[in-house]
Parts: C-alpha cells; sequence; structure tokens
C-alpha cells in the first residue's frame, strides 16, 4: 500500500520590514503562499516501479499463453529496457518465470502461493467451491464465482463439467456486468443511479447479436431478474452460452458475490431449466445461510 509522504513546509515568508519613518505608513508586505515540497523523486520512481511490476503480474496472470519481454513491454507502454529490468526483480524474488525453451516469461510460484494463502483464509470461496463442484459434476453444469469490483465482474473461481462448453475465465480475470448472469447479479442491491454509474455511457458494448446496449432495456431486464430471484443471460454473452445467476449474501444481509451456472443454448431444455436454475438458487442460498445471511435476505 502506497504510504503518504508529508515533507516539511519551507517558510517563504519574506524578512519583516523595518520600522515605518515618522510620519509615513508603513509598506505592505504580502506575504508569499506556504507550498508542500514536491515528494523526493526516490519515492516517486519507486512508487512508478511498484505500480509497473504490478501491472505486469496483472498483465500475466491474464495472458495463458507465455509472453516475450518485447510484447510485455509494448502492451504496457513501457521501455524494453526499462520492463526487462522489472521482470528480471520479479523473476528473482520467484514471482514470474521464465521458460528455457521459449524465453518467454509466466506467473511464477510466490504469485501462486500468494494466492493459495487468500483462498485458505476466505470463507466464501471455499463454501461456494463445494456448491460449484456438485453443478457440474453432478448435473453438467458449468458453474461461476464473482465478485463486483469498479465497473467489471472479477472470476473468483470456476469449475468445469464434462459438457462441450470450455472455461476460460481463471481466477482474477474480469467481464462485462451488463452481458452476464453473475453481473446482474451482483447489481441486485444497487440503486439506479449506482447502476448506471456502473455501466458508463450507453450504448454498452455489444458482445454478440442478444446483448443489451440501451439504458431502459438493461434496466427492465434487471427489475424482471430482481423479481423473480436469479438472473439470466441468453447469449448475451457468448453465443450458444445460456446461464443463470443469483447474488450470495453475508451476515449484513447484503450481496458480496454472485453465483452463475452456464450450459449450451441447444441443450436448453424447457422441461428441466426450472430445476436447474432453482439447483443453483438452492446452492447460494445455502452458501448465504454459512456466511450468517439472515431470513428475511434469504427469500
Amino acid at each position: 500500500m502506497k504510504q503518504k509522504h508529508r515533507s516539511s513546509i519551507r517558510n517563504t515568508t519574506k524578512a519583516a520590514p523595518k520600522q515605518a519613518v515618522a510620519g509615513k505608513a508603513a509598506p505592505v508586505v504580502k506575504q508569499a503562499a506556504a507550498k508542500p515540497a514536491a515528494r523526493p523523486a526516490i519515492e516517486r520512481n519507486a512508487n512508478q516501479s511498484v505500480s509497473r511490476a504490478l501491472a505486469i503480474l496483472d498483465l500475466l496472470a491474464g495472458n495463458q499463453a507465455d509472453m516475450g519481454v518485447r510484447d510485455i513491454a509494448r502492451r504496457l507502454g513501457l521501455a524494453a529496457s526499462i520492463a526487462q529490468r522489472l521482470i528480471r526483480t520479479l523473476a528473482e524474488a520467484g514471482y514470474v518465470e521464465q521458460s528455457a525453451e521459449t524465453q518467454r516469461y509466466r506467473i511464477g510460484f510466490m504469485a501462486y502461493r500468494i494466492g493459495q494463502v487468500y483462498v485458505a483464509a476466505n470463507d466464501l470461496l471455499n463454501l461456494a467451491l463445494s456448491e460449484m463442484r456438485q453443478l457440474s459434476d453432478r448435473h453438467g453444469l458449468n458453474a461461476f464465482l464473482g465478485v463486483l469490483r469498479d465497473d467489471r465482474v472479477v472470476y473468483l473461481a470456476a469449475t468445469q463439467s464434462n459438457g462441450p462448453i470450455t472455461i476460460r475465465n481463471l481466477p482474477g480475470s474480469t467481464t462485462h456486468l451488463h452481458t452476464t448472469a453473475l453481473g446482474k447479479a451482483l447489481l441486485f442491491d444497487l440503486s439506479e443511479a449506482e447502476i448506471l454509474q456502473r455501466l458508463g455511457k450507453p450504448p454498452y458494448a455489444r458482445l454478440t447479436r442478444h446483448s443489451i446496449t440501451t439504458q431502459q432495456e438493461f434496466l427492465a431486464n434487471l427489475a424482471a431478474a430482481r423479481s423473480q430471484g436469479h438472473a439470466l443471460c441468453d447469449e448475451e454473452n457468448l453465443d450458444n452460452v445460456y446461464a443463470f445467476g443469483a447474488p450470495i449474501r453475508d451476515s449484513s444481509g447484503q450481496c458480496v458475490a454472485a453465483m452463475s451456472a452456464a450450459l449450451p443454448r441447444n441443450l436448453v431444455d424447457p422441461a428441466k431449466l426450472p430445476g436447474q436454475i432453482e439447483l443453483m438458487t438452492q446452492a447460494t442460498r445455502r452458501i448465504s445461510q454459512k456466511l450468517g445471511a439472515p431470513a428475511w435476505a434469504l427469500k
């Protein structure tokens, strides 16, 4: 975490005027406004290096393929020499590692270790993974867990069924709010003003021909989702993917995460779909109960 640096204020007050001559008013002397000294260059450089190193880790975490130094530098708008120095430091600490065959870089074991510590300490994730595996292993549904961060959904976990949909949403990756069942469920508790602020100015991104791109249509879709207790995504994010999601609530009753389940659109059976949605919503209720959610929040 960055620490604010408070430097001493340089006294720029001019010397007091000489005593006024008899019969004449003493001249008015203006005092210069005190200005805080600029942060030392060493601190600015350190903060910039930390930010750039974190950007490299974030970039590598979001790419399944290994990346070369020049590619990393180009994607982040850095000089190749700066990227090389930062990557070397990260590699020495174990946060990135280099392939012996390609000389390209990927996330290292220390980043994985930190992630595992987070998983072990996170009740939400541990509780959700058990439910998600049931949905995938027993009921053939891909399951996803996500949280709301600014204007995006951040995936915390995903479980793969034996169906034809291949999961490409790695933990830590992000997706849109308006095109996913997860995103819609995460917006359940927000006011209209908060929702529109997070969505930004319309038209919203069109990812498929079914994507909702207007405020009016999205708000109507979300209102229907709230009334039925779960959100739907009918090929709005990916072609031939049908998904449904619901919020997960904590001891305060507030939405802290959401879970969704997905299956191929061409395999949706109208007779079975209500039961599959109920399986997912029951899972979110059980997780919420274990997190201490009050009874009124589970209705």
